[in-house]
């Protein structure tokens, strides 16, 4: 079952929370390494929001049927893939042209 679905974390820690929080700052560390981004808070949210659009097709599958009758087909899912990529780019780079 999937770990979100359980209310009961929601006023203590997650397992293992300590571990996977030093994973996460590792793996927002490297995309900041790689970006050249020196804001660790900036690029987290990115991250956030990266895994965010790439996943929730996945979390939320019965969405697919707005995508009409080829929403579950390689045809139907090329073009959202394609969105999610170009969108995962704007990102991406509203991130590197920094603050407006």
């Amino acid at each position: 079952m999937h770990e979100a679905a359980h209310a009961d974390y929601q006023d203590r820690p997650t397992p293992d929370e300590k571990e996977r929080e030093a994973y996460y700052v590792h793996k927002t560390g490297a995309l900041s390494l790689a970006l050249g981004i020196d804001d660790p808070a900036a690029v987290a949210r990115v991250l956030v929001a990266l895994i965010g659009i790439a996943s929730w097709p996945f979390i939320v599958p019965q969405q697919r049927l707005m995508l009409g009758p080829d929403g579950d087909t390689e045809s139907g899912w090329a073009p959202l893939r394609a969105g999610i990529v170009a969108h995962g780019h704007s990102i991406v780079d509203n991130l590197l042209q920094g603050p407006v």
